[in-house]
């Protein structure tokens, strides 16, 4: 959990392999961008939701019937200094804030994109 960069620091394994397993997405993400060439678009913008969304009802079902289960961090605050700590106890208010963000997020992701690709559609018009 996000907890780990603050109750353990750099002299423990598990500081770095949060730092090494989160910085990895984000490699993989900007590989598969610059190496193989795939682009952003809408479509997979609404295939990440609806995957995000039916590993949110999975983890939902999870954390319900597993004791000490918190996927996705929906069923409560983990112990310890994190930035989770600020979400509300209340399972649908949660779930609204973060699904706020995550839209804001995906969206903060999707701008170049969706700009290059109206700039596309305009200069094929103009010829």
């Amino acid at each position: 959990t996000p907890a780990v960069i603050t109750d353990n620091g750099p002299t423990h394994f598990r500081y770095y392999q949060f730092w090494v397993e989160h910085t990895a997405i984000f490699i993989a993400v900007f590989y598969m961008i610059f190496v193989h060439g795939y682009k952003i678009n809408l479509r997979s913008v609404r295939r990440s939701v609806v995957v995000l969304a039916i590993l949110t009802v999975l983890a939902l079902y999870v954390n319900a019937n597993i004791e000490g289960a918190n996927y996705l961090f929906l069923a409560t605050t983990e112990q310890g200094d994190s930035i989770l700590n600020v979400l509300p106890q209340s399972l649908p208010l949660r779930m609204l804030l973060m699904g706020t963000v995550l839209g804001f997020l995906y969206f903060l992701a999707y701008i170049p994109w969706g700009l290059m690709e109206r700039t596309k559609r305009v200069q094929l018009k103009r010829v």
